[in-house]
């Protein structure tokens, strides 16, 4: 089945419309990356959780946070250890005599 002139020109009109949009939005996108124009991206952090490399994990504490005030996502004041911990640092060896 042929399509009648007039839908023709439209659907060649639509086309033409979706290319040149595509086209110039890969032109932007190529001018944002090459000069630079897009703000750097830092990593996700609020409170003491930051975004974990990990992504089945989702997210994980942040080491050696240290805080003195209160607010969201922030559930303590101090210092936590060199895992994340609300507590006092601990090496990873066990002491000779315990078992």
């Amino acid at each position: 089945m042929a399509l009648k002139p007039s839908m023709r020109r439209v659907a060649m009109g639509s086309a033409m419309v979706l290319m040149s949009a595509t086209a110039g939005l890969a032109i932007c996108e190529f001018a944002v990356r090459k000069l630079r124009l897009a703000p750097e991206i830092y990593p996700v952090q609020k409170g003491r959780f930051r975004l974990a490399s990990n992504p089945l994990i989702g997210y994980e504490l942040v080491p050696n946070f240290d805080s003195n005030s209160s607010g969201e996502m922030l559930d303590f004041k101090g210092t936590a250890n060199s895992l994340g911990f609300r507590d006092r640092g601990h090496s990873e060896r066990k002491p000779r005599g315990v078992y």
